[in-house]
């Protein structure tokens, strides 16, 4: 090859990589170091409390219960000095600091409660200061919304005919709770 060639041979190939740098000068694309963590929010659930370990899908008014939830450490590294941050309707409480491994599941819970009547939501952020350098920011929280039934009563003022079948009283149930009313109506 002529040095001439070979001088036309080196401006081609470098006009077309000059040609893939400005293409991907345009381009946008994340960069991560290799073995990195991420935290996130597993699942949340209800556990009553005197029964621990087992998941509720139901609560009362007045049943103590605890809120669960699972902190998953999804990255390539341990993290040490994690906080989580816990939101119960206005109430907010901090856990840590904690350490997790790669690939380690933590199970967290905040109670024992009292559940009073109505919708409730519960909102926990693991990280919430973004401390920890992580693959994805955004998968650092989870919300968890329930209802706890409405009580309601039955007030019996007499019963038909005379007889104390049922006793006059109040009769106090829970929504869900099955209460049988027969009744009949007389001219």
């Amino acid at each position: 090859m002529s040095r001439s060639d070979r001088y036309y041979y080196l401006l081609r190939h470098s006009a077309l990589l000059l040609v893939l740098l400005i293409s991907l000068a345009g381009l946008t694309f994340s960069v991560h170091a290799a073995g990195s963590a991420d935290l996130t929010v597993g699942s949340i659930w209800l556990e009553d409390a005197s029964q621990v370990g087992q998941p509720i899908s139901q609560l009362s008014p007045g049943q103590s219960f605890n809120i669960i939830a699972t902190i998953k450490n999804i990255g390539q590294d341990t993290v040490a000095g994690y906080y989580l941050d816990v939101y119960y309707d206005g109430d907010y409480g901090r856990g840590g600091p904690d350490s997790i491994a790669a690939g380690e599941v933590q199970t967290w819970y905040v109670g024992p409660l009292t559940a009073q009547a109505g919708t409730h939501t519960t909102r926990w952020v693991v990280d919430p200061d973004n401390m920890i350098q992580e693959l994805d920011e955004t998968n650092n929280e989870r919300e968890y919304e329930f209802t706890v039934g409405i009580a309601y009563s039955l007030e019996i003022s007499a019963a038909a005919g005379g007889t104390t079948d049922p006793a006059p009283g109040t009769y106090s149930k829970s929504v869900g709770d099955p209460m049988a009313i027969t009744y009949s109506v007389a001219s």
